[in-house]
C-alpha cells in the first residue's frame, strides 16, 4: 500500500530535451530507464521509489520564473517492468487515497 504523497513537497526538474526520462514518462505515460537515468531519479528523490515532480519545460522556464501561475505536477513511480501494473488501477488507487 502506497503512503499518502505530499504533493507540496516536490522535486523541480527541467528536462534538457524530449529524450530526457521525465519528458518521455510524461509523453508516453511510462518509460524504461537506463542505469544512468535511474541513478538520476533516485538522487533527485533521495532513494525513494516515487515522488511528485514539478516539470518545467526549458522554453517556458524564464516565463515561469517571472510569473508563477498554474503549474503541472506529476507523480512518478519506479516499478519493476515485469509487473503488469495497470496504470488506470494505479490512478484509481491514488485517487482513493485523497
Amino acid at each position: 500500500m502506497l503512503p499518502n504523497v505530499a504533493l507540496n513537497n516536490c522535486c523541480e526538474i527541467t528536462p534538457t530535451d524530449e529524450n530526457h526520462w521525465a519528458a518521455r514518462a510524461i509523453k508516453d505515460k511510462q518509460t524504461i530507464l537506463n542505469d544512468e537515468e535511474l541513478s538520476d531519479f533516485l538522487c533527485k528523490v533521495r532513494n525513494a521509489t516515487y515522488a511528485s515532480f514539478k516539470v518545467i519545460s526549458p522554453s517556458s522556464q524564464q516565463q515561469q520564473q517571472q510569473q508563477e501561475s498554474s503549474t503541472c505536477r506529476y507523480l512518478m513511480i519506479i516499478i519493476d517492468n515485469k509487473i503488469k501494473l495497470s496504470f488506470e488501477l494505479l490512478l484509481q488507487y491514488i485517487a482513493d487515497l485523497s
